[in-house]
């Protein structure tokens, strides 16, 4: 089986505790820029928000009590300092994924990917941002950028498991009735089994 129930977990529990709560838009938005402050990092310092805490106060003790982020205190040189952070990796990938989504215009294009390779080449973060544009591909029912998205240069192993992570995600959403006719109406078989014919 692929990551897709792990996926979609992770999508219910933001959309319940990020976007469909109030001040959804400011939590959102809080999230993004402390991603954005984290460059690669798994916290940042708490005097580098304190100007957006400011702005965003209700946003982020929601934040804090749904356990979506939280502080922790580290000792540098004798002192004692705050830190926020995610709670969990995973929907740290996920802000992760969508900042560098919205920087390439809300697609998935060659800049997004050459964002992303630039950025997390050789790191298994990498992998998972593929993995969500993927859902949010075939959520889209956009045929071009899921062509375009399996023709990216990945290895054996992970050019299998997006493959098999794509098939899924198809065969989840035509069960529920709600995969988008554009996609049912192109070839995705001839599409992917020429993607995966190299692999065999």
């Amino acid at each position: 089986t692929s990551d897709l129930l792990f996926f979609e977990i992770v999508d219910r529990f933001i959309a319940e505790k990020i976007h469909h709560t109030s001040y959804a838009t400011e939590k959102t938005i809080f999230c993004r820029k402390l991603t954005v402050l984290m460059q690669g990092h798994k916290s940042v310092p708490k005097l580098l928000l304190i100007e957006d805490l400011a702005h965003f106060k209700n946003a982020y003790r929601e934040l804090l009590a749904d356990g979506i982020l939280m502080e922790e205190k580290q000792e540098e040189d004798g002192i004692i300092a705050e830190y926020v952070r995610f709670v969990h990796p995973h929907v740290s990938e996920y802000f992760i994924f969508l900042e560098h989504y919205h920087l390439a215009g809300k697609k998935i294009n060659q800049r997004f990917f050459k964002d992303i390779n630039a950025n997390y080449t050789g790191n298994s973060t990498r992998f998972q941002l593929m993995q969500w544009a993927a859902k949010v591909i075939i959520a889209k029912g956009d045929f071009e950028e899921l062509e375009l998205l399996i023709s990216k240069s990945l290895n054996n192993y992970e050019k299998k498991a997006l493959i098999h992570f794509i098939a899924e995600s198809l065969k989840y959403l035509k069960s529920r009735g709600t995969l988008l006719p554009q996609l049912q109406q192109q070839d995705l078989h001839e599409m992917i089994c020429s993607h995966l014919a190299p692999l065999v």
